[in-house]
């Protein structure tokens, strides 16, 4: 196992023992941190929904769902209204300060953050948004010396955007 400071170069051991003790004042009580998160949660998840009749077949597992699907001629609707919910599910967990991308600009991307506006998450949209205004000026500089053009060209393996 490697160090943490040779992957991260800026960690600081302060601030991850900072981390940990509040981490570890966390109260271990399932029901009062699901309640947290709920409060926090459905606000944001309740904002949209699809409804394609699937409601009778919400008590199957997920394992039932794909078996009906590999046997029916149309789409499970629970299967459908329950793969939106959980896209939406984790594009929200992953959207914030930090977003998810990483770097890799190809179509991951977008299939990251399609679904976005259709299901009413600005905050995945602003958090993509910062990051690809975060690539621009380094983009702007290259493509004038490369290329001579103005426009931007996005290169994901930049060094001077690290």
């Amino acid at each position: 196992m490697y160090p943490l400071d040779i992957w991260f170069k800026n960690l600081d051991p302060g601030k991850v023992k900072s981390v940990v003790a509040a981490v570890d004042e966390v109260t271990p009580d399932y029901g009062q941190l699901l309640a947290r998160h709920r409060k926090v949660q459905s606000e944001v998840i309740d904002r949209a929904s699809v409804d394609f009749g699937g409601s009778d077949q919400h008590a199957l597992s997920a394992e039932e769902m794909l078996s009906d699907q590999k046997t029916r001629t149309g789409l499970n609707p629970a299967l459908l209204e329950n793969l939106f919910d959980m896209g939406r599910y984790w594009l929200f967990l992953r959207s914030g300060e930090f977003p998810p991308m990483w770097g890799h600009i190809n179509i991951n991307v977008n299939l990251q953050v399609s679904g976005a506006n259709a299901g009413d998450l600005p905050e995945a949209m602003d958090a993509f948004s910062r990051w690809v205004e975060g690539l621009s000026p380094a983009s702007n500089e290259r493509k004038e010396h490369l290329w001579s053009s103005r426009g931007t060209v996005l290169n994901p393996s930049d060094p001077a955007r690290r």
